[in-house]
C-alpha cells in the first residue's frame, strides 16, 4: 500500500514540475503606505493563483519606510482576454510597525480587485494595478507610575483602509 502511495504522489510530483513552466510570477509593487515584492504561483488552473508578499511601509509615527509587512493572499481570475486580466483578491498578513515609542505588530485582512496588463504576444511581462480594502487595528496601552501618580494611555494603531498600488511582474 505505501508502494502505490509513494508512486502516487511520485507521479503528482513529476506532473506538476513539468506542468509549471511559466506558472510563477514575481512582482514589485508600490503605493503611497508601501513597497513590496511578491511571489504568485498559479494551482491547477491559469484562474486560480495563491502568493506571498513582503515589504516595507510608513504607516507608523515617524513616517519612514522602516516598517515591515508579510503576508498571503491568493485570487480568482473573473475576466481575461489576450492582453488583460481581472482578479478577485483575498489574503491577510503581519503589519510591524519599528520605532522607539510603542509594539504593535498587527494582523490585517485584505480584499480587492487586481487588474493586469500584458503589453507585447509572449505575456512575459504585466502592468499590474491594485485598488483594495484593508482591515488591521491595534489596542496599544501604554503606563507610566511613580511613588504618588500611576497614569495610563490607550491609543489604536490602525492600518490605512484604502490600498492602491501600480506594479510590473515578470512570468518565470
Amino acid at each position: 500500500m505505501k508502494r502505490y502511495i509513494y508512486s502516487i504522489v511520485f507521479i503528482l510530483f513529476l506532473t506538476t514540475s513539468s506542468y509549471s513552466q511559466g506558472k510563477a510570477v514575481i512582482s514589485a509593487k508600490v503605493s503611497p503606505n508601501e513597497i513590496g515584492m511578491q511571489y504568485e504561483r498559479y494551482l491547477l488552473a491559469d484562474e486560480l493563483w495563491t502568493g506571498i508578499y513582503t515589504g516595507i511601509g510608513n504607516q507608523d509615527i515617524n513616517s519612514r519606510f522602516d516598517d515591515f509587512i508579510l503576508g498571503v493572499n491568493g485570487g480568482y481570475k473573473i475576466m481575461s482576454g489576450k492582453s488583460a486580466g481581472i482578479a478577485l483578491t483575498a489574503g491577510f498578513g503581519l503589519y510591524s510597525p519599528r520605532n522607539g515609542y510603542y509594539n504593535a505588530n498587527t494582523l490585517f485582512g485584505e480584499g480587492g480587485v487586481s487588474y493586469s496588463y500584458y503589453p507585447g504576444k509572449s505575456r512575459r511581462h504585466s502592468l499590474i494595478v491594485n485598488l483594495g480594502y484593508r482591515y488591521g487595528r491595534r489596542t496599544i496601552t501604554q503606563t507610566s507610575s511613580n511613588e504618588l501618580f500611576n497614569v495610563s494611555s490607550t491609543d489604536y494603531f490602525r492600518i490605512s483602509p484604502l490600498h492602491i498600488s501600480v506594479g510590473w511582474g515578470i512570468k518565470l
